[in-house]
């Protein structure tokens, strides 16, 4: 029964079920219709707002660009500018024309590049210029066209950068490698760069000159310009310094462009980066050829003089007496029988000075540079052997600016020798002297050349007068008897002429009246 029951009621309803689908799928259609309706109703409000939000964004892009922003129209005229090139003090462009705006040489340069872009329809870099506040700047862009759907031209963008201060940056970096360069051109001194290689890279116009080598033929031949003497010693030496990566000096001899060689003082330094790492080397050659003349000159000098020290038995020193240092040559360490460099400061010779002599020599020197006066004396020495020897010591006062000595100079000679000489001429005039006095034998000569005449003390006291009072020819004649007279001028005039030697008798006459038979003889000393 209940079955029976749902069943008839279950077709009851159906079509009531079916009504209620129908509805909602009418309902459903309506609604789809409404909101497309609607839709269609705000597409253009949609379009409008979704507009402004992309030109909002645009110009918040093109106003935030680190640079200018704009976009002309075909005539010229700008219909867009950023915020950069709103914010140009004096400019108002919107509207107008580049030839309404700027000065007409920059107006045509900028209508120019414009008209490049049209005609080739792509972008176009450029460096133009521009004019703010009175001042002339550069700008780095990019202009380009903008194509509409049919592929023509609209409008014309573009973009740029004030690139100013990188510009004078560059010119200003440009201008003082150019003064380096002049510099290290005009520098008296040959400048050139290696690279770690070991490859030459850059000459100056000093080492161009000098060696009448281009960069390209140097670089060629590197070891050409060098003294084939010092070429082996050379390149051992740059090799060894480049391998330790060290610094490098040498002198040598390079050849100049009419073929001569002069010497040349080389330095070489390494460049390297933050890390250490080998960048360069760059180096200089310094002629030296005077320097090294001069030394030539010195050292010859210095060993004719060693030379002319050992032959005269005499040294040379000097004392600093601001120092107290004092500097001997190797004659004077001979003289005193040291060796070389014993003697450093003043006082260390004393003990090789006789004790006797000592004060002499201090106080002689004192006095000398109290008066800024030279002075002279001779002392002893003692040799470390034990051996004494004479010496004579001279020397001369140095005076600064101000007056006050600084140094003395001095020469000592080993006359040793020679005062023995002294000593035995001396001992030898007495035993002549005593000899003559004994044998009543005067002697004498008559220099020709100046009329001078020299007796001896027995000869003055034959003829019984004065030591010195006969000086030239002549004056012994008032001592001659006058009958003798002729006799001894004509005797001793033909023996100069004949250069022989001469004898004869003659009668002197004393200043007492007395009379001494005289026996003279004589000979001729020629030049």
């Amino acid at each position: 029964m209940r079955k029976e029951t749902n069943a008839h009621l279950s077709a009851r309803n159906k079509p009531s079920l079916t009504r209620i689908a129908a509805r909602k799928r009418t309902k459903a259609k309506y609604t789809k219709q409404s909101k497309e309706t609607k839709r269609l109703q705000n597409a253009p409000f949609d379009a409008e707002e979704r507009l402004r939000k992309s030109e909002k964004c645009f110009a918040a892009f093109m106003d935030n660009l680190p640079g200018y922003a704009w976009l002309k129209d075909l005539q010229g005229r700008y219909v867009y500018v950023n915020r950069a090139v709103r914010g140009l003090s004096g400019y108002q462009s919107l509207g107008k024309t580049d030839a309404q705006i700027w000065p007409a040489d920059l107006a045509a340069e900028y209508r120019a590049n414009d008209q490049q872009v049209i005609a080739a329809k792509k972008p176009l870099h450029t460096l133009e210029h521009f004019q703010l506040e009175g001042k002339h700047r550069y700008m780095a862009g990019s202009k380009f066209p903008i194509f509409d759907k049919t592929g023509a031209i609209v409008l014309l963008g573009g973009v740029g950068v004030d690139i100013t201060e990188r510009i004078e940056a560059e010119e200003a970096v440009r201008r003082s490698e150019e003064h380096l360069r002049l510099v290290i051109d005009t520098i008296p001194t040959m400048a050139w760069s290696v690279r770690p290689d070991g490859v030459v890279d850059f000459l100056n116009q000093t080492w161009l000159d000098y060696s009448g080598l281009s960069l390209e033929e140097y670089v060629a031949d590197p070891t050409g310009p060098i003294h084939p003497e010092d070429t082996p010693r050379v390149i051992k030496k740059w090799l060894a310094q480049m391998a330790i990566g060290e610094g490098y000096e040498d002198e040598m001899r390079l050849r100049r462009a009419d073929g001569e060689y002069r010497w040349f003082l080389v330095r070489t330094e390494p460049l390297r980066d933050e890390q250490e790492n080998l960048v360069k080397w760059y180096g200089s050659s310094t002629d030296i050829e005077d320097r090294k003349q001069a030394e030539e000159k010195l050292k010859h000098s210095e060993v004719q003089l060693a030379q002319a020290q050992r032959l005269a038995h005499i040294g040379s020193w000097d004392w600093d007496l601001r120092t107290n240092a004092v500097t001997w040559s190797d004659e004077l360490y001979h003289i005193f029988g040291l060796q070389p460099g014993t003697i450093n400061v003043a006082g260390e010779v004393n003990r090789f000075i006789h004790p006797d002599d000592l004060d002499l020599g201090w106080d002689t020197v004192k006095r000398a540079v109290a008066s800024k006066e030279p002075y002279d004396y001779y002392h002893r020495i003692l040799r470390p052997d034990g051996t004494e020897r004479i010496a004579r010591s001279r020397g001369s006062i140095m005076s600064d600016e101000q007056g006050e000595p600084i140094k003395v100079f001095g020469a000592t000679q080993d006359v040793t020798e020679l005062k023995h000489a002294e000593e035995k001429l001396k001992h030898s005039e007495v035993q002549l002297a005593q000899a003559q006095r004994l044998a009543h034998v005067g002697s004498w000569d008559w220099d020709l050349r100046t009329n001078k005449v020299t007796w001896s003390d027995e000869l003055y006291r034959i003829f019984g007068i004065e030591p010195g009072t006969i000086m030239v020819a002549g004056d012994a004649m008032s001592f001659i008897h006058p009958d003798d007279q002729d006799l001894v001028w004509s005797t001793v005039k033909g023996a100069v002429a004949n250069k022989e030697r001469y004898s004869f008798y003659y009668r002197g006459l004393r200043p007492d009246g007395s009379e001494r038979i005289v026996y003279s003889r004589g000979a001729v000393l020629t030049d």
